[in-house]
């Protein structure tokens, strides 16, 4: 189960895909209603993978731009710190302003508070 927090909205948050068409970059759906398609914004992820070696768990927390291709880099071994470790996305928070995913990476690495207190909130610690 991955959790999901907007930190703009301050809400819980579902991301759905729009399908375009190539050609005129607008949605059948958004054509057929006449409603102008939806702007792309680009977000900026703050993650916590869960790793797993010889029973001791361990976590990650990272930033990128792309949530997908960087958990599958992880996966794939293409990270030093994560290879051969089993990583598991467990949770992420999503930011629209790249400087405010960044100094939330910072906060959860350098303060050991901040860092129990989410993993407390995930259940993940006593």
């Amino acid at each position: 189960m991955i959790l999901f927090w907007d930190w703009g909205t301050m809400a819980a948050q579902h991301i759905t895909g729009v399908s375009y068409n190539g050609s005129t970059g607008v949605s059948p759906v958004a054509r057929e209603r006449r409603v102008s398609p939806e702007p792309i914004v680009s977000m900026y992820y703050v993650y916590l993978l869960q790793l797993d070696e010889k029973g001791n768990k361990q976590y990650y927390i990272g930033y990128t731009a792309d949530l997908r291709q960087r958990v599958a880099q992880h996966k794939q071994g293409n990270t030093r710190t994560t290879k051969q470790r089993n990583p598991k996305l467990i949770y992420y928070e999503a930011f629209v302003d790249k400087y405010m995913a960044i100094q939330r990476e910072k906060r959860l690495k350098q303060s050991g508070s901040v860092y129990n207190a989410l993993l407390r909130r995930l259940g993940l610690k006593d």
